[in-house]
């Protein structure tokens, strides 16, 4: 796997492409440890903490890192739409830190363990409706809908306008 997430997404876009033959979406994440990047450039650990490594270690992660290592991480998740012609890409990114311990049971994955910055709790301990404002799927998505809705040209429609059109069809 790719460590860069745009190319993951890239690639599974126009994978599911080639295997339906219809427009499709897509979408891959992970949480980004700064004390395991390889280079000042790089994202390091082969794409980020992602559903296959929390599976398998869940929040031993936590204590992983040394007392010394930057407990700073990015949650980062990537939307991929493919029209058969063109890959799209929206991506959102959310800064903050890894906790010592899980804390919280809500989300999944590596909420518990994530806090984004400017919070005091983590993703685990939030409601579904305060993660939403920081969610990097969140934003992703968000991106992505805003860029479908400017393409096909959606339009805000008066009360009387949609009866016309409700009477025409």
């Amino acid at each position: 796997m790719d460590p860069d997430v745009e190319k993951t997404v890239k690639r599974k876009a126009l994978e599911a492409y080639r295997l339906i033959l219809q427009p499709c979406v897509v979408e891959h994440g992970g949480l980004f440890l700064d004390a395991w990047r390889t280079s000042q450039a790089g994202p390091g650990l082969l794409g980020g903490i992602g559903q296959v490594v929390w599976d398998s270690v869940g929040q031993r992660m936590c204590g992983f890192l040394r007392d010394e290592d930057s407990r700073a991480a990015a949650a980062q998740s990537v939307v991929g739409y493919c029209d058969g012609k063109r890959i799209h890409v929206y991506s959102g990114i959310t800064k903050g830190e890894l906790t010592r311990q899980e804390r919280g049971a809500g989300g999944f994955r590596w909420d518990p363990i994530f806090k984004p910055n400017g919070s005091d709790l983590t993703y685990g301990e939030m409601t579904p409706e305060k993660k939403r404002e920081t969610s990097p799927e969140g934003k992703a998505w968000n991106s992505f809908l805003r860029s479908v809705t400017k393409s096909f040209g959606h339009r805000k429609y008066t009360a009387k306008q949609k009866e016309r059109r409700t009477a025409q069809s």
